[in-house]
């Protein structure tokens, strides 16, 4: 009689562990998320074990991205929409893209110094012109 309790037992074990699995992948498709039209990966590339930049296009405008085990960095806005991007004929390579956004990041950066430093000039201009005692 034990053997017959512990195999009924075996099998009413069984039947729940199937019974919670098909409930559980009904349960999930209400869950599941769909993907957005929004968002999209339009270029990838790995850099080491765990790292990745990525071009990606958030409600039409394009940007690039670092990404980690630990974080998503935004790098960049890049000057392309996603339409010129998939409607190039060559699509660029990840390389040249990159390049290209690192230059007009240093552009900007040089700008911003350059811009900086005139306002400086011009108040210490004002500064030495103002001699009242």
């Amino acid at each position: 009689m034990d053997w017959l309790q512990w195999l009924l037992s075996f099998i009413g074990v069984l039947g729940l562990i199937f019974f919670l699995f098909y409930a559980l992948k009904k349960l999930n498709k209400g869950i599941s998320v769909k993907s957005g039209s929004r968002l999209r990966v339009l270029d990838r590339v790995n850099i080491g074990r765990e790292g990745m930049l990525l071009i990606v296009s958030v409600c039409g405008r394009v940007m690039l991205l670092g990404v980690t085990a630990q974080k998503v960095d935004k790098l960049c806005d890049l000057d392309i929409s996603e339409d010129e991007y998939l409607s190039m004929e060559q699509t660029p390579d990840f390389k040249s893209v990159l390049a290209s956004a690192f230059f007009k990041k240093q552009e900007r950066s040089t700008d911003e110094k350059e811009k900086r430093q005139g306002d400086r000039a011009d108040e210490d201009a004002f500064d030495e012109g103002d001699t009242t005692e």
